[in-house]
Formats: C-alpha cells, sequence, structure tokens
C-alpha cells in the first residue's frame, strides 16, 4: 500500500480530518462550528493547508453522505474514516476544485463559516479561545434549536448558565458582545423557515435585551 503520510505527519491530520468530517453528517453541525473552528485554530496547519485537506481529502471520500437516504448522522468511525483517508490520499490535479464544488453543495458555506471563526479565534490567546468558543457554541445551540415559543418568554437563568461552566449572567456584556458579532456569521446558515422564525430575536429576547 502507497503510504501518502509518514505516522509523525498523520498525528496533527487526524483531528483536522475529524472535525471537517463533521459537516458531511446527515446531522445539523451548525452549533458546532465554533468548536471545530478551535480544531482547525489548534492544529499546526494553514489555512491554504486546511482548504487543500477540505477539497482533496475529506470531501471526495465523505460527499456521497450528504446524498444518501440513510446516511451516517451520528458519529464518524474515526478508525474507519482515517483508515480510508489513509488509503485513499489527497486527490490532485487542476480539477477537483471544481468537482469539489459540485458535489459539496450548500456545505461549502458551513466550511468558509469555519474559516471565519479559525481567523478570529487566532487573535485570542488559547485560554481566551476555549471561553469564546463555549460562549459560541451555547449561542449557537439556541439559535439552531430555539425552545417552544411558550418557554421563550421565562428568559435565561443564571443558574444555568453556571451549570453551562460560563459563569456568567444573562444580561452580561460579554454574552452580548460575543452574540452580537456572531450572529451575523451564522445568519447565511439559516434555511428559509427558520430565517422567517428570527432566531436573532428569540436569543436576544432570552438575554432579557431589547429584541
Amino acid at each position: 500500500m502507497t503510504l501518502f503520510w509518514t505516522p509523525p505527519q498523520l498525528a496533527p491530520r487526524r483531528p483536522v480530518w475529524l472535525a471537517l468530517a463533521e459537516l458531511f453528517l446527515d446531522s445539523d453541525c451548525r452549533p458546532d462550528l465554533p468548536a471545530l473552528a478551535l480544531v482547525l485554530a489548534e492544529s499546526a496547519y494553514s489555512e491554504s493547508e486546511l482548504v487543500t485537506i477540505w477539497q482533496g481529502e475529506v470531501a471526495p471520500l465523505l460527499h456521497a453522505n450528504l446524498h444518501s437516504v440513510a446516511g451516517v448522522w451520528g458519529a464518524w468511525d474515526e478508525a474507519w474514516l482515517s483508515a480510508e483517508l489513509e488509503r485513499r490520499g489527497p486527490a490532485v490535479g487542476r480539477l477537483v476544485a471544481a468537482v469539489h464544488r459540485i458535489r459539496v453543495g450548500g456545505v461549502a458555506t458551513y466550511f468558509q463559516t469555519l474559516l471565519t471563526l479559525r481567523r478570529e479565534l487566532l487573535e485570542l490567546s488559547k485560554e481566551d479561545r476555549a471561553r469564546r468558543v463555549r460562549l459560541q457554541c451555547w449561542l449557537g445551540r439556541r439559535y439552531f434549536r430555539p425552545e417552544p415559543s411558550g418557554l421563550a418568554s421565562s428568559g435565561l437563568s443564571s443558574s444555568e448558565l453556571a451549570s453551562s461552566g460560563l459563569a456568567t449572567r444573562p444580561d452580561d456584556p460579554e454574552l452580548s458582545a460575543v452574540f452580537m458579532a456572531l450572529e451575523p456569521k451564522l445568519r447565511p446558515l439559516l434555511n428559509r423557515q427558520e430565517a422567517a422564525a428570527d432566531p436573532r430575536r428569540h436569543v436576544l429576547t432570552l438575554m432579557g435585551g431589547p429584541a
């Protein structure tokens, strides 16, 4: 079997493979995009290298799952994923980018969002990155998976926030600032029905701010 990467090259590649593979699951990965962006930010790879891994390695293997009637939705088998990517190696050639765009469709927008979030995380210290991502994921879950309208009026409790490990208040300026910076990046990922429901207003109402 041809070896495309040495063991020292594979070790840092595997977490990136797994993070990018999440975009191809038959489930909603959008609330987890900040956590996936953190994996990319803390990897050894430049943005151009990440694009190459995305287009030439992960997407060619997993794109079919996006169109499968009964696709993988829970999680990828890490051993299988790594073994297959190691066996196949990178796709090369001038047509890779063009074929990639046809195969992945709208998931490409998720990847571009990952790169945007990664750039912002790189400007923070390692400790601040972790906290920012916890806040972003917490907000993302409420943005993409809003509670039924009957529960929205109760708002967010301090105890709920504390139990999440964020140790902040619903009206904390940091929480609001993180959401206001994050929301424009999440908005293009909404489908038409979700956009009509105005999740931005929902989250602002939960935080006790003006909608």
